[in-house]
């Protein structure tokens, strides 16, 4: 399949699986989400046999996490002849949104190949900085090794045969301690830059692009990888704002490619595991019908701190975290009951010098010669930086990078669940649709970084002005949405609601901004809409209200409207 083949079957595909997005729809130029598929199981041990003697079975172990990459486009909207007609203020805007998908993508696995995803990664890479071939790499720092795992190229664009591992003999050259150190090494004139030649024959072996930028994957500190970007037809200078933004895809490729590399490890703890229980990673373990621990392998020790000496004897209970404890007893319980044959589950156990950490608990009843329980065997697998990688995750998908704040998507999911509330119990809700008046000039006259201190302190001023279980949110730009809940049940009682916390948003705003030393003033135009049980669609609210606000607008800025009445 040639490359412009490919590349309009990633298009399309793209395009028919592109969600709708409330009221400002995005065309098919404008982003696909990701997709993860994190898939992780464990199956239960084998007897151990004699609890006094030497265990005389293996168990199997815990089969790992399957990661399926998968790449969005488009921060560029083209029409049919390719002509962009998106400005660069919407193409972040449009790529922050892109990166909420892909990060959801990776939450609901849409079980896409992996070719297909790192394939569509590196499109989204090349579109966001205008770049022709793409490439991702594997470093393995002990080993000084390279590995080229992925290529993409735009339609009319040749491959590069590159070699596909690369031995970096020079353990110090200047381009990978700036790798490593997290920077973006972008060359506007690759053959003529000889301070990044090293990484220039490295990367693209003898066919030398026009210009190259290079975007480091870090974990935890730790160079990873890499993305490499070719321009081949033209020369092309990359903005400081287009490396934040790359930075950001290859953060979470990075989070992924992390969980990866735990999985890789996994499996080749696995595949040595008969050779002794003790060597295993995760806790192999068995207690009596009291649920005492008679059995721990060395692993207990590594991830709780505790001895399995001092440990053996105690009831399993007593390490687990206070809130799990209770749930932890009636799963045990329902097993010596036989009412169950196992169960798995995460539970928080507390360590030795009182940190928590996450455990996934595989359990089986275990069982004498004439049926009677014994007690219990399993494993233990410590899920704690799964766990955190998930919520991070789960962050970058449901809430605004820059203000903490709820995105349009968790917006949406909350918005409907109050629809359904408020038709059970007849009261109001709200929706308050707000614009920051002349935003614009703050950023062109100084700058986008202003922007942002003034979007972070809106967003704790108007968190300040509801209650807790209102919903304010940031859609993008300086638009942002307050939910309101359990108003009245009397349609002009609640507007009375919605205005007195309409003004108190109003006021709030207007108070003076210290942005960094700069003493600056914002007012805002509030568009506001009532609503009760399903009356209205949710894009229908969504619509009024920005109609409203509008209409605020046009009356002068620095005001209230509400939407008329629905007919």
């Amino acid at each position: 399949m040639s490359g412009a083949q490919n590349e309009a079957r990633i298009r399309t595909k793209a395009n028919r699986d592109l969600p709708s997005t409330g009221r400002r729809r995005l065309t098919a130029g404008e982003g696909f989400a990701l997709g993860l598929a994190v898939i992780a199981s464990s199956a239960a041990a084998q007897p151990f046999g004699d609890p006094a003697g030497l265990p005389v079975a293996w168990f199997t172990g815990v089969a790992g996490i399957l990661l399926a990459l998968v790449a969005a486009f488009a921060l560029f909207n083209r029409g049919a002849r390719g002509r962009p007609v998106a400005r660069s203020g919407r193409r972040h805007e449009g790529f922050d949104q892109g990166l909420a998908r892909l990060a959801v993508g990776f939450v609901n696995p849409p079980g896409e190949r992996q070719a297909d995803a790192l394939a569509q990664a590196l499109m989204l890479a090349c579109e966001l900085s205008g770049g022709d071939r793409a490439h991702l790499w594997r470093f393995d720092e002990e080993q000084g090794l390279a590995q080229c795992t992925e290529q993409w190229s735009r339609g009319g664009i040749d491959p590069v045969e590159r070699p596909s591992e690369v031995t970096i003999r020079d353990r110090s050259p200047a381009w990978l301690a700036k790798l490593g150190a997290g920077e973006v090494i972008a060359m506007p004139r690759a053959s003529a830059d000889s301070k990044y030649s090293g990484l220039v024959r490295a990367l693209v072996a003898e066919r030398k692009p026009r210009s190259l930028l290079v975007v480091p994957l870090i974990v935890a500190g730790r160079l990873i990888g890499w993305i490499g970007i070719e321009a081949v037809r033209r020369m092309r200078r990359w903005s400081d704002d287009e490396a934040v933004h790359l930075g950001n895809l290859a953060s979470l490729l990075a989070a992924v490619s992390e969980r990866d590399r735990i999985a890789a490890e996994r499996t080749t703890t696995e595949l040595r595991y008969r050779e002794a229980i003790e060597d295993i990673r995760e806790v192999v373990f068995q207690t009596d019908a009291d649920g005492h621990w008679t059995f721990l392998n060395s692993a207990w020790e590594r991830i709780t701190g505790f001895s399995v000496a001092d440990t053996l004897g105690q009831s399993a209970l007593d390490f687990m975290h206070d809130v799990d404890r209770r749930f932890g007893w009636i799963s045990l319980r329902t097993l010596i009951r036989r009412e169950v044959d196992q169960f798995r589950y995460q539970l928080r156990f507390v360590t030795r010098d009182g940190r928590e950490r996450w455990l996934e608990a595989n359990v089986r009843l275990r069982l004498g010669p004439d049926g009677q329980v014994l007690g219990l065997r399993g494993t233990l697998m410590d899920v704690t930086e799964r766990k955190a990688a998930d919520e991070e995750i789960h962050k970058l998908a449901f809430f605004d990078a820059l203000t903490g704040l709820p995105n349009r998507r968790l917006l949406l999911d909350r918005l409907q669940q109050t629809l359904a509330s408020s038709g059970r119990s007849g009261q109001y809700g709200a929706i308050l649709f707000i614009d920051l008046d002349n935003f614009k000039v703050l950023n062109d006259t100084h700058g986008h970084h202003m922007g942002d201190l003034l979007l972070k302190q809106v967003a704790g001023r108007l968190q300040g002005c509801v209650r807790r279980n209102d919903t304010v949110a940031r859609l993008g730009g300086d638009e942002f949405v307050v939910m309101l809940t359990q108003l009245s049940a009397e349609a002009e009682q609640a507007a009375i609601q919605v205005g007195i916390v309409g003004e108190k948003i109003r006021a709030a705003l207007g108070l003076p901004y210290d942005l960094a030393g700069l003493d600056h003033r914002s007012t805002p135009s509030i568009g506001a809409t009532l609503f009760v049980d399903h009356t209205l669609s949710i894009e229908e609210l969504l619509k009024r209200a920005d109609v409203a606000m509008y209409e605020a607008k046009a009356a002068g800025r620095n005001a209230l409207r509400f939407a008329e009445p629905a007919s």
